[in-house]
């Protein structure tokens, strides 16, 4: 088992929320002023607040374990019910990630490893190659990642693809994969 927690690397996580709860109160003194109509910055007021704070909790107070594990994460103790719920068989190498607000963590996704099609450097690079993606999910610790990998995978005869920012023993293992 290969357990990978990145780093934050940048600080665009902090500035921009910083940015858009400035703006906020800036506009919510202008309308409560009177200099200028109320209705659009009260309006722009709500959009900065929740932008920066939907930015603060996604970026800043979470972060996403990847883990490479020869049996996956799994709450259940029937084998037969774990390998149907995830459409693989028991004991199947998986990639799972974990997502930790606090002190809390839960598992968001078990990806097996034979179900991955490709591995690029982008999300417009891997919807370039393959534009029957339904599905983007997005496992970056950072806003800005300059790390990133998307995995595009075959779920349920779909496509899907995700967003991860792994170090090199996870990125060999994904690789591995990809090639089979």
């Amino acid at each position: 088992m290969h357990r990978y927690t990145p780093p934050r690397i940048n600080r665009a996580g902090i500035i921009i929320p910083l940015f858009l709860f400035g703006a906020a109160a800036i506009c919510m003194f202008f309308a409560v002023s009177g200099l200028a109509n109320r209705l659009i910055l009260q309006l722009i007021t709500v959009i900065c607040l929740t932008a920066g704070i939907q930015i603060t909790a996604r970026y800043r107070l979470c972060s996403f374990t990847y883990i490479i594990d020869e049996r996956p994460v799994i709450r259940d103790t029937d084998p037969d019910a774990i390998g149907a719920a995830y459409g693989q068989e028991f004991g199947t190498p998986a990639l799972s990630v974990v997502r930790t607000q606090g002190k809390y963590g839960r598992t968001v996704a078990v990806l097996p490893l034979s179900g991955i099609v490709d591995v690029v450097n982008s999300r417009a690079e891997a919807e370039k190659k393959h534009s029957d993606i339904k599905y983007h999910y997005n496992y970056c610790v950072n806003l800005f990642p300059r790390a990133q990998r998307t995995v595009v995978f075959v779920h349920d005869d779909r496509k899907a693809a995700i967003s991860l920012e792994p170090d090199d023993v996870i990125l060999n293992y994904l690789m591995k994969s990809d090639d089979n």
